[in-house]
């Protein structure tokens, strides 16, 4: 859990008045309204009970403030549930936690904890959202949320994926002429950001690289995109003097022998090592779960050496959809994606002070076979694939050579029957053959007629429609 900068939490008598200190100004479990609570309570805790209400917004649960209810003890005399409407409206908070502490250092609720926390729950409901309530001592804390105690809590992002935080350093970008690997198919979605476009020729721009990084995983399942992903890596090496032949250096016989030792140790160790099993069971999808993509890609840098800007890049992906909630510790491979971010951490670490060096990703074979299997377990539908190039070239010019390939993509995959009447987007297909084909032949034709539903083929492709200015 990162900690954030001191930030003052106000307390509130229905106007905000000066309040306590604490390095935490959000909320992201049980855990952060414990501490936020033991704060507020302070000396008192182990002295008499009081009971406390603390304001919460929606967005990202940031504590707007707290309210000292009561001291000396909870009774359902002493709480009016409406006291949460009147809070809502000052503290311009739709949210709240309550907490109280028990002196005696007992955590479990009294029938009298649980009875009144099930009626300002119930009466609560559509006005305000009550998300838990802790009882807290100086050690410990107890959760009514977490416990299950009482059901009707209202929805909370409690449930972030706390992913732990690399050391935050500053990358250089470098020119193409500087990078000592040649790119490939493998390494191009990584290598190409480095690239300075001033010298390259219109064919290699940036435009042409984004239909190239969109299609990367049909590489093995289209002749015509293969064919011009291959041609696209074979001239970006031509143009930055690349070529597979490199110029051997002569070495002392002391370094030969231990290169040619290293090598042979790790020849065996290779042979040691069990390959994952074939995962027969991939699942054609509509769009790939985020979770199995991070996954792919974090197993994709295994046994390679990884650049400290491309070990940021995926951890970043990792720490966005996490602080995005599009990752929660309950979803189905949270435990993965905390074990790759937990790696990537570790080897990001490894460079510091060393902006050139590379470091080895290196998946221990009890979790590799795991990891490989969740990489591969779905699959874009080769449909809904074409649906996203398609709706890729709206609001650009000069689309015709993207429009020829798409366009021989479908043919050939209708022709191959890898896309059939069963497939549940055919028609959608069909429709776009249909236009692509007249935008070719015909001169007057347009890319995006009025046919053609663009938001719905939208929703299908899972992405938003952006009208460049010319």
């Amino acid at each position: 859990m990162r900690e954030l900068d001191i930030s003052e939490i106000k307390e509130m008598k229905l106007v905000y008045q000066k309040g306590i200190k604490t390095q935490l100004n959000q909320i992201r479990n049980s855990k952060d309204s414990a501490k936020v609570l033991r704060k507020i309570i302070g000396d008192d805790m182990n002295v008499r009970e009081s009971v406390i209400i603390v304001a919460v917004s929606r967005d990202l649960n940031k504590v707007n403030g707290y309210y000292i209810l009561s001291k000396g003890g909870i009774t359902a005399s002493v709480f009016d549930p409406l006291l949460l409407l009147k809070l809502a409206v000052v503290s311009n908070s739709g949210s709240f936690i309550i907490g109280h502490n028990h002196p005696l250092g007992n955590i479990q609720p009294s029938k009298a904890d649980i009875d009144i926390t099930k009626n300002i729950v119930k009466v609560s409901k559509g006005i305000v959202d009550v998300l838990d309530h802790l009882i807290v001592t100086e050690n410990s804390y107890y959760s009514m949320r977490d416990e299950g105690t009482i059901k009707g809590f209202a929805p909370i992002n409690f449930d972030y994926l706390e992913i732990p935080k690399a050391k935050p350093q500053i990358i250089e970008d470098t020119n193409i002429k500087n990078s000592k690997n040649m790119i490939t198919v493998k390494n191009i979605a990584s290598e190409y950001p480095k690239i300075s476009q001033v010298k390259l020729p219109t064919a290699l721009k940036k435009s042409e690289f984004d239909f190239v990084k969109e299609n990367l995983d049909l590489y093995n399942d289209d002749d015509t995109i293969k064919e011009y992903i291959d041609t696209f890596v074979s001239k970006l090496n031509e143009i930055a003097g690349k070529s597979e032949k490199k110029t051997v250096k002569k070495a002392s016989k002391k370094t030969s022998v231990k290169k040619t030792k290293a090598k042979a140790k790790s020849k065996r160790t290779s042979k040691r090592k069990t390959a994952p099993k074939p995962v027969t069971n991939t699942k054609s999808v509509g769009n790939v779960d985020l979770q199995v993509t991070l996954v792919k890609a974090f197993v994709n840098m295994h046994n390679k050496p990884k650049t400290k800007k491309q070990i940021l890049n995926l951890y970043k992906r990792i720490e966005k959809a996490a602080t995005e909630l599009k990752i929660r510790k309950t979803s189905k491979h949270a435990d993965e994606i905390k074990f790759a971010a937990k790696t990537l951490q570790k080897a990001y670490n490894e460079t510091a002070g060393n902006a050139e060096k590379n470091v080895k990703i290196m998946i221990p074979e009890k979790n590799y076979e795991n990891l490989y299997a969740i990489a591969h377990s779905e699959k874009q539908k080769l449909s809904v694939s074409y649906i996203k190039r398609y709706v890729g070239m709206y609001g650009n010019e000069n689309m015709f050579d993207r429009a020829d390939r798409l366009l021989k993509s479908i043919n050939n995959a209708l022709k191959k029957k890898t896309i059939t009447s069963k497939d549940l987007y055919y028609d959608k297909i069909k429709s776009i053959q249909k236009v692509l084909d007249s935008f070719i032949t015909k001169e007057d034709a347009v890319l995006f007629p009025e046919s053609i539903n663009l938001k719905g083929l939208s929703g299908i492709a899972g992405t938003e429609i952006y009208k460049k200015k010319v």
